[in-house]
């Protein structure tokens, strides 16, 4: 809840929808700023996404220092999001380039070379296709990160955090990697999940 002059209180929502709508209009504000403001009052992406964006925008950064990992972004009809410990991606009709993970907006600013995602998707698997769901796992407290040990396979450990995330549109289908690593198939998209060291 905002204050302004005269005591008249505004919602973050309604504030959104004003900054939204001068977003087309001439403005004294930059781009940037424009897009920070947008950013700032949006709202939070949802926990259960409802439509494939909304899923691969789960795997964005958080305030990484790499800028360009808190932004979705499209090259050659994917739609990609990544936070260096899991990628999520889907097909999407939307134009190459950046795009803000809570609203879909065009970034006008390019953050920088988004990296070379493709190359990390496993090509070969140890295990066949399997489904996953919320009760395939058991948690392993190491300080503040929840570890998820997969009941069938209890070598492979995750960030349960992760696997909640892939799982937010339902049961998935996953395959495991050599090294710990995860790649599977929700209904909204795909995902590569890395598993965590013995340290974490």
């Amino acid at each position: 809840m905002v204050t302004l002059t005269h005591n008249i209180r505004i919602g973050k929502n309604a504030i959104f929808q004003m900054i939204c709508k001068a977003r087309t209009e001439d403005t004294n504000l930059s781009k940037v700023d424009m897009d920070s403001l947008i950013n700032y009052f949006a709202p939070p992406i949802p926990k259960k996404p409802k439509v494939k964006e909304q899923w691969v925008a789960l795997a964005v950064g958080k305030k990484d220092k790499r800028s360009v990992l808190n932004f979705l972004h499209v090259s050659n009809g994917k739609l990609w999001a990544t936070d260096d410990h899991r990628m999520h991606w889907c097909d999407t009709d939307l134009a190459d380039g950046f795009y803000c993970p809570k609203t879909l907006f065009a970034v006008d600013n390019e953050p920088g070379p988004y990296p070379e995602v493709t190359r990390v998707i496993p090509q070969k698997f140890e295990t066949d296709s399997a489904t996953l769901t919320r009760d395939d796992w058991s948690i392993e407290l190491n300080g503040k990160v929840r570890r998820a040990l997969l009941n069938d396979h209890p070598q492979y450990v995750f960030q349960e955090c992760l696997l909640l995330d892939a799982l937010s549109a339902g049961d998935v289908k996953y395959q495991l990697v050599e090294g710990g690593m995860m790649k599977g198939e929700s209904v909204h998209g795909e995902f590569v999940i890395m598993g965590l060291s013995e340290k974490y």
